[in-house]
């Protein structure tokens, strides 16, 4: 788990853990979403990453927010690291070309801002059903 001290013990205290479906209300607002992990090398510590059923993520600050646990889940997980894919003859051929932009970045939940995080080899690599072309 890549979250830091506040958040890793909010975790725990409420019994919830990423890939958990929950709700967390704040206020007058209530938010309802997946756990999702954080970049290793994020520093926001008083924000929980959800993901909504509209698809959006959004970073939740935890201070004075009460977590009640809907449905456990399984922490997603994302295995492309490994062996370079072989090209496939068969297939026709692509190229990918990083530019970066939303597909290949992260965002920081505490200001907003995205940062490039994947080359074109992490994204081919996440999507092994392209073929490739060296």
């Amino acid at each position: 788990m890549s979250y830091k001290k506040l958040v890793k013990n909010y975790l725990q205290t409420n019994g919830i853990s990423i890939g958990d479906i929950v709700k967390i209300d704040k206020e007058d607002i209530s938010y309802k979403g997946i756990i999702l992990d954080r970049p290793e090398d994020d520093d926001g510590d008083e924000y929980l990453v959800l993901k909504l059923d509209s698809g959006y993520n959004i970073g939740v600050n935890i201070v004075n927010t009460t977590a009640e646990l809907i449905e456990k889940g399984d922490k997603p997980q994302i295995n492309y690291a490994g062996e370079f894919i072989k090209n496939d003859p068969s297939k026709m051929d692509i190229s990918i070309i990083s530019t970066g932009g939303t597909v290949s970045s992260i965002i920081d939940y505490k200001t907003g801002a995205v940062h490039p995080s994947f080359t074109a080899e992490d994204l081919v690599r996440s999507n092994p059903e392209m073929p490739i072309i060296m």
